[in-house]
């Protein structure tokens, strides 16, 4: 996870709406710690769907 978000730091590109987001980016980081995520694209719906419990 660590790894992946410093590549990113390094190099983050163009921010997209519909790509390249903030929302993404957690997406995968979650994903390469093992954490399934849905496919939400507005942060308050996806980190509502999140498993666990704030």
């Amino acid at each position: 996870m660590a790894a992946y978000m410093h590549a990113v730091a390094k190099n983050p590109g163009e921010y997209q709406l519909t790509g390249n987001n903030c929302v993404n980016f957690v997406r995968q980081v979650l994903l390469r710690g093992g954490v399934q995520s849905s496919s939400a694209i507005q942060p308050k719906p996806f980190f509502k769907d999140l498993p666990g419990k704030p």
